[in-house]
């Protein structure tokens, strides 16, 4: 048997609402009270199990409030490459003319929480330094980067960026960089992981024997990315 009391300013008319949730096999209950004699709705939660009722009602928050994901169209010779950025930087460099559906995909299975806004305009600053790198005019990139991962992959995309511009090294020689020389095989899953091709360079890694290996974006961008920086791997 559940039983409410409420105490209420004196005139307050309420509508009730009730929202049943299912947490570690306790049911819980969250009252949702509009009040006609203020402005904001208040949000009670109450349960019959004990329970967390802040949890339950940040549950609710997160289901409606969903945080935008910036994206646009790069396109460069016969490529066609999405990216997408957060309001902290960019988040993601896809693959060269892949469909949209390659960043969905991205987005619905990393961040969930988040929704595909395009925005054209906030994407022209990391554009314009993409341009200008494919212009042979720029070594390096000067706008932020959002990118998540496990601390081992951050450990690895760290690494990454601190490969100079025209170099390439072994997949074993950033496993040895971060201290983790056995990890080799874990260090490529890693790489291959990166949401942000070009920029974090993990085109600069090549095999033990000096052969192109796989990438992302395909062997042949990698090529290209390595001969327009002047590496040649024929």
């Amino acid at each position: 048997m559940l039983v409410f009391i409420l105490i209420l300013p004196k005139g307050t008319f309420l509508v009730r609402t009730q929202f049943y949730h299912k947490t570690d096999g306790q049911n819980f209950v969250i009252l949702l009270l509009h009040s006609k004699t203020r402005s904001t709705t208040h949000e009670l939660g109450y349960t019959a199990c004990g329970g967390d009722r802040m949890a339950q009602r940040n549950l609710l928050m997160n289901d409606t409030h969903k945080q935008p994901i910036y994206w646009s169209l790069f396109e460069y010779d016969n490529w066609k490459l999405y990216m997408a950025a957060t309001s902290r930087g960019l988040c993601y460099v896809g693959s060269p003319n892949k469909p949209f559906a390659e960043l969905t995909d991205w987005v619905n299975n990393r961040f969930p929480q988040f929704e595909l806004v395009r925005n054209d305009e906030r994407l022209q600053p990391y554009q314009m330094e993409l341009a200008e790198y494919f212009q042979g005019k720029r070594q390096s990139f000067s706008f932020p980067v959002d990118i998540q991962g496990t601390s081992f992959q951050q450990a690895i995309w760290n690494a990454l960026n601190q490969i100079p511009y025209g170099k390439t090294v072994t997949y074993s020689q950033i496993a040895e960089l971060i201290e983790k020389p056995q990890a080799v095989r874990a260090v490529g899953a890693a790489i291959g992981a990166n949401p942000v091709l070009i920029s974090v360079p993990c085109h600069r890694v090549i095999g033990k024997n000096g052969t192109l290996t796989g990438y992302r974006g395909g062997l042949e961008m990698k090529k290209h990315l390595l001969r327009l920086e002047g590496v040649t791997n024929d």
